[in-house]
């Protein structure tokens, strides 16, 4: 009997299913790496989105920020209305930033603002004088005045800009106001009238500091020594280097010239003490090691060398014979001073203090009283008054201006 054939595998058939196999293992692959390329993009689009969102959260910030300089701006009493002398000009406002694609609206200013226009360069608040009358001082009564008749420039490079001003001096035989520029590296020179003329820098002039004029010359303070240049900015000499020795300086700082003699007094700061130099920059003697710490600024009387110090805030008195004779104005005693940077006294002696943290001038009669404050625009940093009394000041913040009282 014959007996049945089994089946057979038809030929080929092993073959088909390893290449099922071989396709469902690929597919299965190729599905799996899209998962995972999925989820890749999935954690790229979430930091995008995370970047973004701290974008948007940093630009409302800033935009908070800049409302809020907004309704400070329409508030300063600098540019109130009724305390800037009324000349009818034009005054041109741009917007301040834009920012996700959404302005800012215009600030709006006082409809008579004093020959003054606002705009908007590199993010910055810049104040430029357009064009000034004749600015004439309102006497030798420093209690008249409370507001400025003027205040220009704002930070920046352009000539009429300032950054971090540190000093400022007048040249009482033509007016001209000469500003120690800081960050700038270099002396700006602006007419009685606060117009820019020129400025002189480079070479010798890194980051100066304090001036001093005399005759036909201006000295310089900046890092370790004293530059001596012409008005015109013209150089002629330099002493000093860094040390504790005869011409040598740590950080000096305010300077003054003898009327009688043309003696220079400069306050050697972190050698605190005072270093007297003739007229030719040739060492003669210094006072202070012993009381001063800090020496900030220093001027001249008949009777008395004044000395601003820093470290208890004060002005030192010395006689003429460089001995010590009694401390004025000290932070400790009320309603005197919190951080003076430095100071002016006039021949009257009267002194006024450019008090960094009252953001005002405090004014003192001959007796050391304080009798007024001349509330400026932020952070004075230095102080001065010209032959026509008017009380010239410098700020620095992020609108460094000259203000003229």
């Amino acid at each position: 009997m014959a007996t049945a054939n089994p089946i057979l595998p038809q030929p080929g058939e092993d073959n088909y299913e390893l290449e099922v196999n071989r396709v469902r293992k690929k597919i299965k692959r190729k599905f799996f790496e899209l998962i995972d390329c999925l989820k890749e993009r999935e954690s790229k689009l979430l930091r995008e989105l995370d970047t973004i969102m701290d974008c948007y959260r940093s630009y409302k910030s800033e935009l908070t920020k800049l409302n809020g300089k907004k309704i400070a701006l329409e508030k300063s009493k600098s540019f109130h209305q009724n305390e800037i002398l009324t000349s009818p000009i034009k005054c041109v406002h741009e917007d301040l930033i834009t920012r996700l694609d959404t302005e800012l609206e215009s600030i709006e200013f006082p409809t008579q603002p004093r020959m003054v226009s606002f705009t908007c360069e590199n993010n910055k608040l810049i104040n430029e004088v357009k064009k000034l009358g004749k600015l004439v001082g309102s006497g030798n009564n420093y209690l008249n005045k409370k507001q400025p008749l003027v205040s220009v420039c704002g930070r920046g490079t352009r000539n009429e800009q300032l950054h971090n001003p540190w000093d400022v001096t007048v040249d009482n035989k033509t007016g001209n106001i000469y500003i120690a520029d800081y960050r700038n590296s270099c002396i700006k020179v602006f007419n009685s009238t606060a117009m820019y003329l020129f400025k002189f820098g480079g070479g010798a002039i890194k980051y100066p500091k304090c001036l001093s004029i005399y005759g036909n010359r201006v000295l310089i303070s900046q890092d370790h020594c004293i530059l001596n240049y012409k008005l015109d900015g013209k150089f002629t000499s330099q002493v000093g280097k860094l040390g504790n020795g005869k011409l040598e300086f740590f950080y000096p700082q305010g300077l003054a010239i003898d009327d009688s003699n043309e003696d220079i007094y400069i306050c050697d700061g972190n050698n605190n003490r005072v270093q007297i130099l003739t007229k030719y920059l040739c060492y003669q003697t210094k006072f202070g090691i012993n009381t001063l710490k800090g020496p900030q600024d220093v001027k001249l009387s008949k009777e008395y060398i004044y000395v601003l110090d820093t470290s208890n805030p004060c002005i030192h008195l010395f006689n003429r014979n460089l001995i010590l004779q009694k401390s004025i104005i000290s932070r400790g005693k009320a309603n005197q001073v919190v951080n003076p940077l430095s100071f002016f006294n006039d021949n009257s002696n009267f002194i006024l203090i450019a008090d960094l943290s009252s953001n005002a001038i405090s004014i003192f009669n001959p007796e050391y009283q304080l009798v007024h404050k001349i509330p400026v625009y932020l952070n004075p940093q230095a102080v001065t008054v010209d032959n026509q009394n008017r009380v010239i000041v410098v700020c620095y913040n992020h609108y460094d201006c000259l203000q003229i009282f």
